[in-house]
């Protein structure tokens, strides 16, 4: 336990550079001549390369911890706050900012689309309660409410 605390002091309480000198200083000519690795993964994931260096880009990234952000305008820029774990979103050209996300041009012609069909099934349910009421044809009903400022 002494000798780990010294080692710890030593290597500024870098507990990888402090397990390295004990197994340096522990080895035996036999484990001196292995170059496999003295033990298993590390906590980030990675495996030590055989030569005792990190090998060169083939560590995987961490999986992302939030969601994707969603589509934006470009003028946009979804930013990720940790403490409420949500995006806020960013308006470059004037420096605002919102929790609301923006509307892209897509967004806003699907709703006016939808609206659109919205107003038609609406107008159709009317014409066809003027014809249950009138007994008259589609044509003419529109042509009745029309008359009325329909």
């Amino acid at each position: 336990e002494n000798r780990a605390m010294e080692l710890l002091e030593a290597n500024g309480w870098n507990l990888e550079k402090a397990a390295d000198d004990f197994f340096r200083q522990t080895s035996t000519p036999a484990d001196a001549l292995s170059e496999a690795p003295r033990w298993g993964p590390r906590a980030d994931g990675t495996q030590p390369a055989k030569n005792g260096r990190q090998p060169q880009g083939q560590l995987q990234p961490p999986a992302p911890t939030q969601p994707p952000p969603p589509r934006l305008p470009t003028d946009w820029q979804a930013i990720w706050a940790e403490a409420q774990q949500a995006y806020y979103f960013w308006h470059l050209p004037t420096n605002k900012t919102t929790w609301d996300a923006p509307e892209t041009p897509d967004m806003v012609a699907a709703q006016r689309q939808a609206q659109v069909q919205e107003n038609e099934q609406r107008e159709e349910a009317v014409v066809a309660e003027v014809q249950d009421i009138t007994g008259v044809d589609a044509a003419t009903s529109r042509s009745l409410l029309e008359a009325q400022g329909w």
